[in-house]
Order: C-alpha cells, then structure tokens, then sequence
C-alpha cells in the first residue's frame, strides 16, 4: 500500500517511522531526533555505521536501596562515581574522580564493575562520557559501554560520542527530568572508521585536549597571580609567611560583647585584617566611601518569564569563578518590571557583591558593566561608590581578595545552610586606600592580566572547537584514509 501527501502539508510537522522500527516508543520527538542522527551522521558517513546494541553490550549501574543517602552503605573501600564525576571528566577529558565510597553492605546493593569501560549518564545530565580505568560502582543513572568486537576502540567511541551529544540528548524524553534508557540508547547509530583512522582521530583529539588544558592552565596562573600583585602594590610582601601564634588560635571576649550577640571563635579569634594590616596606605570603611549599598529583590515562580526577550535577573550562578558573566541558565522578569521597578534596574559602574551564598562563597564580586537592563537577586547587593574616594573596579578587585582571604566566611551569620553578610556589616569592613591615580594604575594592570587570561581560553576553545570539525569530517569519511 502506498499513499501521497498533499502538497499542502508542511513536511516539517510530521514523520514516518516503519512498524518494524518501533523500539519502546511512538512519539514524533523520539524519532524525529533518531532520524537527526541519521541524516547528519549515518547517511553521510562513508564508513560502516551500525547501532550502538550491535557494536557495544549497554550495562546499567546499580544501587538498590532507598532512601540512597542512608549512612549505613558509604565510607568503605569501593569508589561510588556519581553523574556528576562523570560530567567533570567528560568535560575536561580527565581521569573521573570520585568523592563517595561504598562500604561492604553498600556492595550488597550496588555492583562493582572493572574497567576498562566506557561510562555513559543517561539521567538528568545525557550524553556525558569518561573511560573508567579503575574498578568503581555507580548507580543506574550511568551505563557501562563494552565493545563486544576489537574493531572498535574505547578511546574511539568515546570521541564520537562526545561529538553527537547534541543529537543524543534530544532523544532523551522530558518529564520531571530527562532520561534516557537502554532501549532508546541502543538505537544511536555509530560510525566505525577502520582502525587506524581511529587511532589517527584519537590522536588527534588528545593533542588538541592537551592544548587547551596547557592554555588553560597558563590562564589560570595568571588570574591566581592578581591577589599577590594587588598585596605588593599595597605595600605588602605576599610571599611573607603568616604568624601563627598561640594568639592566633585562642580568643578573648568580654560578656557584654556577646550577650545577644554571636560567640563562634571564626567571629571573635584573630584580627581578619592581618593579611593587609602591614599595607602602607589608610584604610576606610566602606560606609565611608559609598553612595549607597541596596540589595535586589526576590522573585517567586509566580513573578518569572519564560520568555528570553523579557529582563534577566541576575543571580550568583550568573558570575563565574573568574569574575565574568555568563548567561547559560537565566531567570526571567517580565518587562513590565521595568516600569515598576525603576529604582531596581541595575547602573553602569555599581559593584555586585553576592551576599547570600555558600560560606566560601559569601562576597563573590563583579564590576557592572553590560548594556541594556537588568535586575539583581535579593542575594546580590548593589554597591555605588563615591568615585573621587574609590574607583569601583578597585574596590570589586579588594572585595574578591577578601572573598578569598576568607574575611567574609568569618564575618557572615550563618543560617539554613547559608551564609550571608548584609548592608550594615558590609558597611563596617575595612579597605585600603591609595590615591586615586594609584588605584587606576592597579585597576588597569588587573584588567590587562584579566584579558590576557580570558584570550588564552578563547584560544583554547576555539583551537578545539576546530579539532572536533576536522575529527567529524575524519568519522565521516570526507578525507584522509576511505573506505
């Protein structure tokens, strides 16, 4: 039996799938995505492609009892990997570290396999790969890949399918989160190159991962350089070891002092300046040197857009570890707001300071500078300085030091499994003060050590992003050895 279309039907709203295809589902998002796949990978590709069950045995983790946090399974000899060691790995191409173990009754419940193995998530996290080398158990959120023939490698398979997560991820069904199981899996189609051309695509992935890890890694040693150059420009010598005196370790505190108030030896012992005491200009207070210091404002499910084009409120997962924006996962507040809330958009030159956080976290900052409106989270308060005191990038550049001489993890109320510091405290920190010529010079130097980190990893990305297209012409078969 054969049938038309009319032309009048958009072909990009419908599919067809033979009866004998079926696998587990019916739904147009499942094979649309498989057969995604299969036009940009399978049907292009000049090498065998067979699907992953004829190539590879898919073998589930396991850890059976609930609730999984019981006390009673953990802290023995057998390395429990979790979802998330095996995103780390995958994205840095590194060995999967592990930060769970199993004790004997927690190997009752789980299973320990050996490697060598290709690990897989197929929950929450899809698509993510590390090649285990070392016997580990983990739950069912992760499979274990083994080829069943030699004519394909471990090293291979776990290129190629780094390279088609995108595809691989859209397979995965979307409920309360996404999930991928071993029948829907199975059907992945996979490239088999001959083997030396593997051997040639691995090497050259590696190289380029080598690559990008030395640049990152010389980026990395330049922003860690910033807090001594900061320290020496104050006068002080950073590489001058830190007194650590019986004073040091015990405190004194008279009874009027704590009576409703905090008693905690991180609140009281030691003086929380000692690393910056020695610097050879004044110190202020920051209450002294601001205009004003306000915090954002909350926002429930009920307040937030699903649309991109409305105003992102801007939160601590929003400023990366090295002090830069990223917008990979946004909260939404409807535009309107703007009207309403006029006095919470945030202006050019305030300095973001996180104040609710974890207590290593607590006092993140980043210098506002981005076009267009924004809001801030109630957890981030908005600093304006008074710019003949205190250039702003100078005083984000003290708060970071702070942040990471530990000054706000001793001085935040801790509560719920969070810490914060609020307006008043931080109103009551203290900083250094040079003049301000001297403060723009230090400003200007951290921001050339800041753009040359950020040009190192840009580099690095993109050096590797052309490795992934060259790899992906090689599985394809558009050059180099064909079958």
């Amino acid at each position: 039996m054969s049938f038309q279309l009319s032309p009048h039907v958009d072909k990009n709203k419908i599919f067809f799938v033979q009866h004998s295809e079926l696998q587990d589902r019916l739904d147009p998002l499942f094979y649309i995505a498989l057969e995604n796949i299969k036009n940009n990978i399978e049907r292009k590709a000049k090498y065998q492609c067979v699907n992953l069950i004829q190539t590879c045995s898919i073998n589930r983790g396991r850890f059976g009892h609930r609730p999984r946090n019981d006390p009673r399974f953990y802290d023995g000899e057998y390395p429990f990997i979790q979802t998330g060691d095996i995103v780390e790995a995958s994205d840095s191409k590194t060995q999967i570290k592990y930060t769970q173990t199993l004790n004997e009754l927690g190997l009752k419940t789980s299973k320990l396999f050996h490697p060598p193995k290709l690990l897989f998530t197929i929950a929450a996290n899809i698509g993510d790969t590390a090649i285990l080398d070392y016997s580990s158990c983990f739950p069912d959120s992760i499979v274990a890949l083994i080829p069943k023939k030699d004519d394909i490698t471990l090293e291979y398979l776990d290129i190629y399918l780094k390279l088609i997560k995108p595809y691989v991820v859209k397979l995965a069904p979307y409920s309360a989160q996404r999930n991928l199981n071993n029948q829907q899996l199975a059907q992945v189609p996979i490239v088999i190159p001959p083997k030396e051309v593997q051997e040639e695509i691995v090497a050259k992935m590696d190289a380029a991962y080598a690559a990008k890890q030395q640049k990152e890694a010389e980026a990395q040693r330049s922003l860690d350089s910033i807090d001594d150059y900061l320290l020496s420009e104050l006068g002080i010598d950073p590489t001058e070891p830190e007194e650590n005196t019986i004073q040091d370790r015990v405190f004194f505190c008279n009874l009027r002092n704590v009576v409703g108030r905090r008693f905690d030896p991180l609140y009281h012992s030691g003086n929380i300046y000692k690393f910056i005491e020695s610097s050879i200009y004044n110190f202020g207070y920051i209450s002294r040197v601001t205009v004003y210091m306000k915090t954002g404002f909350a926002s429930g499910k009920q307040d937030q857009s699903n649309d991109e084009q409305d105003v992102i409120q801007i939160r601590s997962t929003n400023i990366s570890d090295e002090r830069e924006f990223v917008f990979t996962k946004n909260i939404y507040i409807h535009k309107s707001e703007l009207l309403n809330r006029k006095d919470d958009i945030l202006q050019f030159g305030e300095v973001l300071f996180n104040n609710t956080n974890s207590q290593e976290l607590v006092g993140k900052s980043i210098f506002f500078d981005l076009e267009n409106s924004y809001f801030c989270s109630n957890h981030t308060t908005r600093i304006s300085v008074q710019q003949d005191k205190v250039n702003p990038q100078y005083l984000t550049h003290i708060l970071n030091l702070y942040q990471r001489k530990q000054v706000f993890f001793k001085i935040c109320t801790n509560w719920n499994n969070q810490s914060g510091v609020n307006v008043n405290v931080l109103g009551q920190v203290k900083i250094p003060i040079p003049p301000p010529k001297k403060q723009l010079e230090i400003v200007d130097r951290i921001t050339a050590i800041r753009t040359q980190a950020k040009q190192l990893r840009q580099a690095a990305a993109a050096e590797l992003e052309q490795a992934k297209q060259e790899v992906e012409a090689m599985i394809l078969g558009e050059h180099g050895n064909k079958a």
